[in-house]
């Protein structure tokens, strides 16, 4: 029985409204007659009609039904596809019937169905129809396994499209047990689907996934080390790199790293390698001997982004690899790798040392960022590289601070502290040209001056005021000088002036000339007491004589 088109007159709303009246009828009714009727409208050349029926077979929980709409959805308008997916709940059953069954076209549109109504329930009954090797269509329901197991791992990890009142956790937790059943039952169907599916949902430390790789005589050890080593899925290769942070990961991960050169493994891997240093990852990368995408070279390295070359950087300083190999990582990112991987690099040299080693460190003091000099320099002098020592003093003068920075810390022993330490033992010459890289290299020698000019022990006071004029820093403590003119021990006073003589500044010049003055008034006065006095006025006049008065 079919519906053909009714004439319809402009303006003749009485016929469409009783079809409408019709089609709810046949939609609300028990009587199973009205689904041939439905169906058969279903094939109606009025547009309408079959638009109505389609909406009242997905309103009755009718199978019969509910599966013809499955056969035909393949073929659905999209805005009918989702008009059916409002109504997924309803053609559940008719949906598991459909991946089971052995009706070509049922199959397909169940599968179809399946994966645009993301209905992650069907999971076990396509593991069954998976696994039944007389099932002519299980290599459709392996595919449409996966399709579900990555769509469910993208709305885990939030990369998806989720149902708002939907936990994709707890979904997962709840099919996770029939693909683990199925993993342990592999030896009897070798459908590599399962063991893809069961890997984008498991986590790290499920029991079935570190039982399988702890155990190469497991029928699925081989498949599944061999679908880790090869699959280019984001989710396993997360879960090989989380494996890698577990206390004791199975020796077949540390394997898989060792193994898997692919760009896209690389990037996730080196990329977690530079965010994260848990000593888990740490001590992990130490099993690793041998990285098979450094054999054929170092310029994999340039396929990787900034972030990816820092973690290549790193992984070949933790990794146990032959020294050799190590080196040609650092070599390469030094003199070719993105600015940060350098200033990686630059560090990491610090631990190799010989001729390339030392030809590498002087290259990279010319590198144009100038972190990566900074990075460098630290280790630079202890290389024993001749020349190096007047390079790092020319260094001193670059124009970015943190160069400056870098070889204030090379060169420790030219700061204040040690410079004052060793200052009695120093000749004039060395202390002065010593001195001039002390005021260079420690931006805090003034202050610790200050400090010796100010010290309650005369000794420290009277060599502070020797220190001044080596570091050729009399201008700067300036005002220290001033107030010690009028310190109590006359030897203080006494060289406090002839220091103070060498800045020729009007506040210094006032200074002298106030206290000629003033001891020129004792003297009128006749207020030298003893020989020792008058002989110490003649040394400060001869001191304080300014051939400008």
């Amino acid at each position: 029985m079919g519906f053909r088109r009714p004439v319809v007159s402009r303006g003749d709303s009485g016929v469409r409204s009783g079809l409408s009246r019709t089609f709810e009828i046949l939609a609300g009714t028990d009587n199973e007659a009205a689904v041939r009727i439905l169906l058969a409208a279903l094939d109606s050349s009025y547009v309408p009609n079959r638009l109505a029926a389609f909406r009242a077979l997905l309103a009755r929980r009718s199978p019969a039904g509910h599966r013809e709409i499955i056969r035909r959805f393949e073929g659905l308008p999209p805005e009918w596809q989702e008009l059916a997916r409002q109504h997924a709940p309803r053609l559940g059953r008719a949906l598991r019937d459909a991946v089971l069954s052995s009706d070509a076209r049922l199959s397909q549109g169940g599968c179809q169905a399946a994966v645009f109504f993301r209905d992650y329930h069907l999971i076990p009954a396509l593991l069954t129809a998976v696994e039944d090797r007389a099932n002519p269509f299980n290599d459709r329901a392996g595919r449409t396994l996966l399709a579900l197991a990555e769509a469910l791992h993208a709305e885990i990890a939030g990369s998806g499209p989720c149902e708002p009142l939907r936990d994709p956790r707890l979904v997962r937790d709840q099919v996770l047990p029939a693909l683990e059943a199925s993993v342990r039952r592999f030896a009897r169907h070798h459908r590599r689907e399962v063991l893809e599916a069961f890997a984008l949902l498991a986590d790290r430390d499920n029991v079935v996934f570190r039982q399988v790789l702890n155990e190469p005589h497991h029928a699925a050890f081989v498949p599944l080390t061999e679908m880790l080593g090869g699959s280019d899925w984001g989710g396993i290769i997360r879960l090989i790199i989380d494996a890698l942070e577990e206390p004791a990961p199975p020796a077949a991960i540390i394997s898989l790293v060792s193994r898997r050169g692919d760009v896209k493994f690389l990037r996730t891997l080196l990329s977690r390698i530079a965010a994260h240093d848990s000593p888990n990852l740490l001590a992990n990368l130490k099993r690793v001997r041998i990285l098979a995408w450094l054999r054929g070279g170092s310029a994999v390295l340039d396929e990787l982004d900034e972030t990816a070359q820092e973690g290549a950087v790193r992984l070949a300083m933790a990794a146990s690899l032959p020294r050799a190999q190590a080196f040609g990582v650092i070599d390469h990112l030094l003199r070719r790798g993105k600015p940060a991987a350098r200033c990686v690099a630059a560090e990491a040299l610090g631990e190799f040392h010989g001729a390339e080693a030392n030809a590498l460190a002087i290259a990279a003091l010319d590198d144009p960022d100038p972190r990566v000099q900074a990075k460098v320099l630290p280790h630079l002098r202890h290389r024993g590289i001749p020349g190096a020592l007047p390079r790092l003093v020319r260094l001193a003068d670059s124009p970015h601070a943190v160069v400056r920075t870098a070889v204030g810390r090379a060169l420790e022993e030219f700061h204040f502290a040690p410079y004052l330490a060793a200052f009695d033992m120093l000749n004039e010459p060395v202390r002065r040209s010593s001195g001039a890289l002390v005021r260079k290299l420690d931006p805090n020698a003034a202050e610790a001056l200050e400090a010796e000019l100010k010290a309650a022990r005369r000794t420290r006071r009277l060599r502070g005021l020797a220190v001044a004029q080596a570091l050729d820093l009399v201008e700067r403590v300036e005002p220290t000088l001033i107030t010690m003119l009028d310190d109590p021990d006359p030897e203080v006073r006494s060289q406090a002036a002839h220091v103070l003589a060498q800045c020729d500044t009007p506040r210094a010049r006032a200074a002298l000339r106030a206290l000629k003055h003033h001891h020129g008034n004792r003297v009128q006065h006749g207020e030298a007491p003893d020989r020792r006095a008058q002989t110490r006025f003649d040394h400060w006049r001869e001191v304080l004589a300014d051939p400008r008065d």
